[in-house]
């Protein structure tokens, strides 16, 4: 047998060795993008770690690139597609060279998913192009079959320890330990702190700590119930409002500081360090306010963050949150919890805020979501105008708290959202609406280098003209003939035959691809075997998969021809009357479409169409011309009339025109060089671009020359949408499979 090599430190001993004339690309894969940062005891290398990673295997500062594009991406559940840094090096620097080697900090940094799918399709790639991955100061050369046996096990292992122990044992054991009213490891609301007494019979339990939460009930539930407008900024300010003694200098910085009317006394130092690092208190931790008779004495603030969280924290009725749901069931006699959602909740530890009332009422206030996760129609947010800030009895303003983007998101009414493209900028259109009551757009904005503006849109149109439109399109396709529908009972027909077939095909060809992987590993095998009984035995396999490979290749052979038979078969009796099943489905689709619901509307556009790429046309300036690209690949041009001209982009001519003559030509020899733009116009473009203004006298003007006005005159324009190719239109409906599964899975049965 081969005696295989290990992975190595720093390059292979064989005769190749690391390209270090090719780039190095370093992913850092940090779950979050400050975690080895925040967390110093992270194995989990920083960039300049990373570096010196790399330029200890050999490259040069200026053969490594570090790409964070993957930073905050889980490795556990998303693909090599989800993930652009490896996906760019995978299927783009690799093949063509520019990178052979790629660096992680470890293995399960590169891959965690337990199916193996994605891991198993980076290593063939790997392999093809005989790429190199450096996981710390381990080597992996993949076309090995060693090393990428030795890679796919570190990634199985992080993937195993992930399923098996930290979703299996250990979160289950958490969540029985909070079902019980044990401390289950979560930041420590203020309030309580957990006994960490080993010989004290609440020990791990939650414990009301009366410093702390004599000042959330008195000083935040109740002073913001008796508030008559009750505003949690207005008790922040209250809180951090000077108690008007003599500010007090910091005595590391010599900074004089207010002394706040209240604040959370810092924690004894007697106290359990656990207590102080795990205590939620904000967003951060601020430590002034020195107090009045010990200026080294510290204690945190109360922000704006933080009173929201109390004022809408379940956890002060003694209840538990816990994944997503409240902890509800009853408490058996051996002290286990039985869950059960029809149960109330139940109260696991010392409530703080006895009173149910005073805390419902200060909830709904607050909260913007009730506790069944639905949008709280009580929550009120007061705001002070101009009357209120001289007038302390005026009634303040109430608004509604939700952003536009929600409100807007709540009643979307476009049907090719995502869909619909820019034939200029290749960028997919955005949803614009200025207010709530408006309707809906489409925007194609896009990043303009002269301007330096990234608010610039090229394309700025109504949503139901471009909806009406293509809808109207869809509906002229759903026009069917007696050929139509044959061909609608021809698809049922192989559906319906490849659906009694089941999935023999499929594992066929999934076997045949394994048999060819084993082949090419034998070969290799093969190659490196120095024994002739070794050899024999390989060639003895690799004939036997042969003879399989080809029994295979018979059998699918069969089913191509079985499959070329079905086609040349009569069409059945159930095939015909499931396709005029269809066809009177689609006609009343066709007829109805407009008593159909905003929701299932939009559900069928976004399935039946894959995109529509639009540009505008440059001899109307109301006209769009582009393509439709249907389910199954068929394309049709399109044209849409705009009810208004559209914005006529500055173009580089138009600049040079300004940048040159705007603070000195006379306006009639503007206006011949930019044709079609008004005073107005002009006057913002060059205000947007810095030239500044022009004279106020006509004194100061000239003339621009002629040969000027030759070289700076407008060409003929060519249409941007001349070059788009269009695939020929084969039928006027959209495929037989595509009007079979319009009936069958969007339309409901007759």
């Amino acid at each position: 047998m081969p005696r295989y090599r290990p992975p190595i430190d720093i390059a292979s001993s064989g005769n190749e060795s690391l390209p270090l004339d090719t780039i190095a690309t370093i992913i850092p894969r940090q779950s979050k993008k400050a975690g080895a940062k925040n967390n110093v005891h992270s194995k989990e290398l920083a960039d300049h770690e990373l570096l010196e990673l790399a330029t200890s295997h050999g490259f040069q500062p200026h053969h490594v690139k570090i790409d964070k594009r993957d930073m905050g991406i889980s490795a556990n559940t998303t693909t090599i597609n989800d993930r652009p840094a490896l996906r760019e090096w995978l299927y783009d620097a690799l093949p063509s060279g520019i990178s052979k080697v790629v660096i992680f900090s470890q293995e399960d940094r590169a891959f965690r998913d337990e199916e193996e799918v994605e891991l198993n399709t980076f290593i063939r790639q790997v392999k093809k192009f005989r790429g190199w991955v450096i996981c710390g100061h381990k080597v992996y050369r993949m076309w090995e079959e060693y090393d990428a046996d030795m890679f796919r096990m570190m990634c199985k292992y992080a993937a195993k320890y992930i399923s098996h122990h930290i979703r299996g044992r250990l979160l289950p054991a958490v969540s029985r330990a909070a079902q019980r009213g044990y401390y289950d490891g979560r930041g420590i609301n203020i309030g309580y702190l957990i006994d960490y007494d080993t010989k004290s019979p609440t020990y791990k339990r939650y414990m009301l700590y009366p410093p702390h939460a004599d000042l959330v009930l008195h000083e935040i539930f109740e002073r913001f119930a008796k508030m008559p407008y009750p505003s949690v900024p207005a008790l922040v300010r209250a809180w951090n409002a000077s108690n008007g003694m003599e500010p007090v200098a910091d005595p590391l910085t010599g900074e004089l500081r207010d002394i706040p009317s209240l604040y959370f006394p810092a924690l004894p130092p007697e106290m359990d360090v656990r207590n102080f690092n795990r205590l939620s208190l904000g967003r951060r931790k601020k430590f002034p306010p020195y107090g009045i008779d010990d200026p080294l004495r510290r204690g945190w603030l109360l922000h704006v963050q933080a009173a929201r969280r109390i004022l809408s924290n379940i956890f002060y009725l003694g209840w538990i949150m816990r994944d997503g749901q409240i902890v509800r069931g009853e408490v058996l006699d051996n002290g286990q919890v039985r869950l059960d959602p029809k149960y109330p909740p139940l109260v696991l530890h010392e409530p703080l805020v006895k009173d149910t009332d005073l805390f419902w009422y200060c909830f709904e206030r607050v909260s913007a979501y009730t506790i069944e996760g639905v949008r709280n129609p009580k929550r009120k947010i007061y705001s002070q105008g101009e009357r209120q800030k001289y007038n302390d009895e005026a009634e303040p303003f109430v608004h509604d708290p939700w952003p536009t983007t929600i409100r807007n998101a709540e009643s979307s009414t476009l049907l090719l959202l995502g869909k619909l493209h820019c034939g200029l900028h290749q960028h997919a259109f955005i949803r614009f609406r200025r207010y709530p009551h408006e309707k809906d757009r489409y925007v194609c904005k896009y990043y303009d280098a002269g301007t330096g503006h990234r608010d610039n849109y090229c394309t700025n149109i109504a949503g139901e003209e471009i909806d009406r439109v293509i809808v109207q399109e869809f509906l002229n396709r759903l026009q069917l003939t007696d050929e139509d529908i044959k061909g609608i009972a021809r698809a049922w027909q192989n559906q319906h035959r490849k659906a009694q077939e089941g999935t023999a095909l499929p594992r066929m060809l999934q076997r045949a691809q394994e048999i060819e992987h084993e082949i090419e590993n034998l070969v290799a095998s093969l190659a490196l075997a120095t024994s002739e009984t070794v050899r024999q035995r390989l060639v003895g396999e690799m004939e036997k998969l042969q003879v399989e490979l080809e029994h295979i290749q018979r059998q699918e052979q069969e089913f191509q021809m079985r499959e070329t038979d079905a086609l040349a078969q009569p069409l059945s009796s159930l095939a015909l009357q499931a396709a005029k099943k269809s066809a009177r489905l689609i006609e009343t689709l066709r007829t109805k479409w407009d008593k159909a619901s905003l929701a299932s509307r939009q559900a069928l556009m976004q399935w039946v169409i894959e995109t529509v790429i639009i540009a505008p046309d440059s001899t109307d300036r109301k006209v769009l011309r582009g393509s439709i690209t249907w389910r199954g690949g068929l394309q049709s041009p399109i044209e849409i009339v705009r009810a208004f001209d559209r914005r006529q982009e500055w173009d580089d001519r138009e600049r040079e025109v300004l940048r040159l003559w705007y603070k000195t030509a006379r306006w009639e020899d503007l206006q011949r060089l930019l044709p079609g733009r008004k005073r107005y116009a002009i006057q913002m473009a060059a205000c947007r671009m810095g030239l500044g203004g022009r004279p106020l006298s006509s004194m100061y003007l000239q003339a621009i020359p002629d040969e000027e006005m030759t070289r700076l005159a407008p060409s003929e324009m060519v249409s941007v949408v001349a070059d788009m190719n269009y695939c020929p239109v084969s039928s006027s409906t959209l495929g037989e499979n595509t009007l079979l599964d319009i009936a069958t899975r969007f339309l409901p049965p007759m």
